[in-house]
């Protein structure tokens, strides 16, 4: 017979949903191989490049963009604390204030 047999892996290029599927695995076998890192890396990559593909600028600074370390001092109207920025590794102070 000039078909495949059962049980046969072989995927019909004309059929757009299993080579979507393909790519899906493909994509999540190669995250997989990722270190956290390079998984955290690419992820904020690609946040950024939508926001820019879609408004045409850079996205809000958000506090899923930073680490936040120990307080590095405190005050009547709120704290300070140390902060990682997740893509650039720069250290930044972020200031937060009580809603009081």
């Amino acid at each position: 017979m000039g078909g495949a047999t059962q049980g046969s892996s072989i995927v019909p290029l004309d059929n757009p949903l299993m080579i979507q599927e393909q790519e899906e695995e493909n994509n999540q076998n190669d995250q997989d191989c990722l270190s956290p890192r390079s998984r955290e890396v690419g992820l904020l990559t690609k946040v950024i490049t939508d926001c820019f593909d879609r408004y045409n600028k850079m996205p809000k600074t958000r506090i899923e963009l930073y680490k936040v370390g120990k307080i590095l001092g405190k005050g009547a109207f709120g704290k300070v604390n140390l902060g990682l920025h997740r893509l650039t590794r720069r250290l930044v102070a972020i200031k937060s204030t009580d809603k009081d």
